[in-house]
């Protein structure tokens, strides 16, 4: 445990709890599985061991890899790539349903997966969507092979039968089967496909019995033209139900095409040796092209425009900001320059103004200064020129203002 730090918790399962940790080497960011060992003495549990075994002989790109094993206090941990949701995750979230594209792919990276692990005698027995582990860059990965196990070449070898989860459990499992083959997969990947047209679960039973009951109603009673060998099987006689007619696939698996529903009925059939083998994606990619190929023309098709209107109204909406840039920036530079004439008329009138009113004062003072200084300097009043007297005491031709004259008086 040294060499990973836990940075996060992620859930918790039937089999252990699950971490988000850091590698310290590398700076890898992992998944840390830790499964606890209830009794050391038994040693570790046989699903644990299961898991361990399938993983470390699988290597495909839509199988999620084992990186490290190692034990941790009284539990064993197991290192995996880290895959930050699942499908169930993507199925039922509201904002973000799932696109036609979107199934397709993940149906053929389901099928690939699946492909591989029967090609070298894997039977996984508990494929749903919770196992589906999505990456960031959207590639589907299967996960949690705590029930697999290799398929015998003994056709009598006998499988337990509590495997799979219900709603994804096929017809063969649910009569009590020991004896089956890599069809209880495909019948799940069915499930899975059904699930993912319809955004809910194809059969949705709260047991067994109900679970059968949904499976029988969709498909029919089953006989032995139907499914050969089913009277032989363990619950066969101990269950028994109404005759049912075949439910029409477009009840079943309303709104989607003709092409998904047929792909749909290759997998859910009672007959586990009929079921379409994962291998044949390829076939039903085939089908799938030719209205893929539409779809994809019409998507180029909105994806151009889409790219030319968004070019245009970048372009229109960059040709009006700039001209009202330009108008702004020119209504901005003729008020400066409005501004700017306007102080600059001030400063010349005002400087106009004060050299006009200095010269006035200096003119002023000039004249006043030359009236001034012109004549001698009288330093006192002896200094002024004395009136001359005459004999009787008076400056000449000043009357005297006590002397009264008349012209009588010369008569």
């Amino acid at each position: 445990m040294e060499k990973y730090t836990v940075t996060g918790h992620i859930g918790e399962g039937a089999h252990g709890i699950v971490l988000k940790a850091r590698c310290l080497e590398t700076g890898e960011i992992v998944a840390l599985k830790k499964v606890p060992l209830k009794k050391l003495e038994n040693g570790i549990p046989c699903s644990v061991l299961r898991e361990i075994k399938a993983l470390q002989q699988l290597d495909h790109a839509n199988v999620v890899k084992l990186l490290d094993v190692f034990p941790y206090g009284s539990s064993v941990a197991l290192v995996f790539e880290y895959m930050p949701t699942d499908l169930s995750v993507l199925l039922y979230d509201p904002d973000t349903p799932l696109t036609e594209a979107q199934v397709k792919a993940y149906m053929s990276m389901l099928l690939k997966g699946v492909d591989y692990c029967h090609s070298l005698g894997i039977m996984h027995r508990d494929l749903k969507p919770a196992n589906l582990l999505i990456s960031c860059t959207g590639w589907l990965k299967i996960a949690d092979f705590g029930l697999a196990c290799l398929l015998d070449n003994n056709p009598n070898k006998q499988y337990s039968h509590q495997v799979a989860t219900r709603w994804y459990r096929a017809p063969e499992l649910l009569y009590g089967a020991r004896q089956y083959n890599q069809g209880v997969d495909l019948w799940a990947v069915g499930c899975i496909f059904g699930e993912m047209l319809n955004c809910f679960p194809l059969f949705r039973g709260d047991n067994d019995i109900e679970q059968l009951s949904l499976v029988l109603r969709a498909l029919g009673t089953p006989d032995e033209q139907s499914w050969p060998g089913i009277t032989e099987l363990p619950d066969y006689n101990k269950i028994s139900f109404p005759e049912y007619s075949v439910m029409p696939l477009e009840q079943l698996v309303p709104d989607v095409s003709n092409i998904a529903r047929d792909l749909l009925s290759k997998f859910l059939v009672y007959d586990s040796d009929k079921r379409i083998e994962a291998a044949s994606f390829k076939y039903a990619a085939k089908k799938l092209k030719s209205q893929m190929y539409n779809e994809i023309d019409l998507l180029v098709v909105r994806m151009i425009l889409a790219c030319l209107v968004d070019q245009m109204m970048r372009m229109i909406l960059a040709c009006l900001v700039d001209q009202v840039m330009r108008m702004i920036l020119a209504c901005l530079v003729d008020q400066v320059m409005r501004m700017i004439l306007a102080c600059l008329v001030d400063q010349v009138m005002r400087m106009i103004l004060a050299c006009l009113v200095d010269q006035v004062i200096r003119v002023k003072e000039a004249l006043e200064h030359e009236y001034f200084y012109s004549l001698p300097l009288q330093s006192c009043p002896c200094d002024l020129p004395k009136p001359k007297v005459g004999k009787h005491g008076l400056c000449p031709n000043i009357p005297s203002p006590e002397l009264h004259i008349s012209v009588s008086t010369f008569g």
